[in-house]
């Protein structure tokens, strides 16, 4: 087992080999394991579509702004600590489970960092005004945005077209 693993809570492990095997008890889940029609198998939070894995893990609307997000920031706040360290903003990373919260903005002479910071454009046609994470390298004179999202697979290109259209002007600049 990898070392970073060794100390990552045993709950979580566990419920990570959960999810993966499906084991999830949703309503759908249920009404197959015991091979019985159980009635509704509409999700208990939103009551829109079935109760399934995928549907618990990104499709449900009353998660949305709790779970989704909190899940979207654990993935992200990967990656930021990472480039921090490489631009010299911290002086290590903790393990990918460690409950931190970024800070706003990470400073020094030669980079900043920013974790979800608006960006105020001088254009009208610049939608997007709050990247995930922005990096700034004074010595190398980069500047990095960052956008992420975490869909469920039958949900990526819904994705990539959602940021196309919100970021399209960013990128063509």
């Amino acid at each position: 087992m990898d070392e970073n693993w060794s100390s990552t809570p045993t709950h979580t492990v566990a419920g990570m080999i959960e999810r993966y095997e499906y084991l999830l008890p949703t309503k759908v889940y249920m009404t197959q394991k015991t091979k019985t029609t159980q009635g509704d198998v509409s999700c208990r939070l939103c009551g829109k579509e079935a109760e399934t894995l995928p549907h618990i893990l990104s499709g449900c609307s009353t998660l949305a702004q709790s779970k989704y997000l909190d899940r979207h920031n654990a993935a992200l706040k990967i990656l930021f600590f990472e480039k921090c360290k490489d631009l010299k903003l911290v002086e290590s990373v903790l393990p990918w489970y460690f409950p931190v919260k970024p800070k706003p903005i990470y400073e020094s002479d030669e980079a900043k960092a920013f974790w979800d910071v608006a960006v105020y454009a001088e254009h009208t046609y610049v939608r997007a005004i709050r990247v995930d994470v922005r990096f700034v390298d004074h010595k190398a004179k980069q500047v990095w945005a960052v956008e992420m999202s975490c869909p469920w697979i039958d949900n990526r290109a819904k994705k990539v077209e959602e940021k196309a259209i919100k970021y399209g002007p960013l990128l063509l600049e």
